[in-house]
């Protein structure tokens, strides 16, 4: 497959470029307008974008929110046009902070994010994302990424350890979904899955991943 990926700068897109690039084509780029004038060209034949958001710590909120809004946006609109076949968000289980933390929480739960500006921006994006899959004209996935951690010890309740955020990266980009047979006419072409790794106290459940996509975590006894 020929995979185009957003935010080049990030670690996780660094490491997925390199993990996909052993059976995929991937192209990465820092920002999409800063392609925007030549992206028609740049994007031809991508069968799956994967696009997160930039974390750049020395941004202004408001500009953050505006750029990650308009951009993601603008890449869901031409990858309908170019007709890519699947989008992936790489979105944050940050959204759920506010909750409880003794609830367990899969995908059926709203999110309620704060003011947090990366929390924020994630579930704006995520709605964006949402509105152009319910339309089918595009194939939306949204992964909530727990805490993505490069080292394997975390004493967090949703870790997400670097093995398993590739692993669930590249069964996203691999996986054909088929809508349930009470829908079956319909497109499948909205979804969402919770990605953390398995550790004693986790607090979101993955049995939508693990079922649909094959994802399966490492289980480490932390």
């Amino acid at each position: 497959m020929r995979i185009f990926c957003t935010n080049s700068s990030s670690p996780l897109i660094q490491a997925t470029e390199q993990w996909l690039n052993k059976i995929h084509s991937v192209k990465t780029v820092k920002n999409f307008f800063s392609i925007e004038n030549e992206s028609k060209t740049l994007m031809q034949g991508t069968d799956v974008f994967i696009h997160s958001l930039s974390e750049d710590p020395d941004m202004e909120d408001h500009t953050k929110l505006d750029e990650a809004i308009r951009q993601t946006y603008a890449l869901l609109s031409t990858c309908v046009e170019m007709g890519v076949k699947r989008f992936i968000f790489l979105g944050t289980l940050d959204t759920f902070k506010t909750y409880d933390p003794d609830y367990i929480i899969d995908e059926m739960w709203k999110p309620k994010p704060t003011t947090e500006i990366n929390a924020l921006t994630s579930h704006m994006s995520e709605f964006i994302c949402k509105e152009f899959g319910r339309e089918h004209k595009i194939d939306v996935r949204v992964l909530r990424l727990g805490e993505v951690c490069w080292e394997e010890s975390s004493n967090s309740d949703s870790p997400l350890f670097i093995v398993d955020a590739l692993q669930a990266i590249q069964r996203t980009v691999e996986t054909d979904l088929i809508s349930p047979d009470y829908i079956r006419y319909v497109p499948n072409t909205w979804n969402v899955f919770h990605i953390q790794s398995v550790v004693p106290n986790m607090r979101f459940k993955i049995i939508k991943a693990e079922d649909e996509l094959g994802f399966s975590p490492q289980r480490l006894d932390l």
